[in-house]
């Protein structure tokens, strides 16, 4: 909430209840400037309908008029993987996965933008494979000076829990992919929960290097090849990776600390 412009100022606050009206989900007094409100940044826990509250924080000080304003960003992608707002690159590669030999594929490239870097990376693979626990799947970058740097997004899940590691399988189609993010809440495909179908949804990397897309923050976002090194460690169970994708934050989200408040209203207000 903000000022109406009459020189009426409001104490508000806001409050966000489920469906039912019956669960208040989040609220807030003084988050935006002044005595008005600010909810900023919550993640939506299911698909719905919500009601919004805006009341007056007491009877003697919080009558007059004000401005509400609602932002709704919906997420593309399953799980906390936030690629709705990231810019992405996706290769159809089509290539088979065996034991024969290991494969990498085809590099994503991003076009130059002026010194904008990467602040979070996300992955996604829509590839099928039997046995998922059979499998290395590596992320490696190559800068234009030949540096690498490699992120193991699986590592044999189930292994050295089990010999064999995870039997399920992944089996994903164009809208439901393995998606990799560094959500610290994510958890990894396959090390704990082993289901005979491995879901399309968004995990953590590898237990073996967690935490390792972090390491390319901070990196010019034009420069570099991105490719996946894929390596089937068993016999009798072979796939097929269709085609993957690179999504990339390259700015950091407006927030009330880091732009005026009459900013925020100047992109949204109308």
């Amino acid at each position: 909430t903000d000022s109406e412009g009459a020189g009426n100022d409001v104490d508000t606050v806001i409050e966000l209840w489920d469906d039912t009206c019956g669960g208040l989900l989040t609220s807030n007094d003084d988050g935006g400037p002044g005595l008005y409100s600010l909810i900023s940044g919550y993640v939506a826990p299911y698909t719905g309908a919500y009601n919004l509250k805006i009341r007056g924080f007491s009877s003697t000080s919080s009558t007059g008029d004000y401005w509400a304003m609602v932002i709704a960003t919906p997420q593309t992608g399953p799980g906390f993987c936030p690629v709705g707002t990231y810019k992405a690159s996706k290769i159809n590669v089509n290539m088979e996965i065996s034991d024969v030999a290991p494969i990498e594929t085809p590099g994503i490239k991003f076009n130059p933008q002026g010194n904008t870097v990467i602040t979070d990376v996300v992955i996604d693979i829509c590839m099928d494979h039997t046995w998922v626990g059979d499998l290395n799947i590596v992320l490696r970058r190559t800068d234009s000076s030949g540096g690498v740097l490699e992120c193991s997004l699986l590592d044999r899940p189930g292994v050295p829990q089990s010999t064999f590691g995870c039997s399920g399988d992944m089996v994903c189609d164009p809208e439901n992919k393995y998606y990799f993010g560094s959500d610290p809440t994510l958890e990894p495909l396959g090390e704990f929960d082993c289901p005979e179908v491995i879901a399309p949804a968004c995990y953590a990397v590898a237990i073996e290097n967690p935490g390792c897309l972090e390491i390319f923050r901070n990196l010019p976002k034009g420069d570099g090849v991105w490719t996946l090194l894929i390596t089937d460690n068993a016999a009798g169970d072979d796939g097929f990776i269709y085609n993957w994708s690179v999504h990339l934050l390259c700015e950091t989200p407006i927030s009330v600390e880091e732009a005026s408040f009459a900013e925020i209203k100047g992109k949204y207000r109308e």
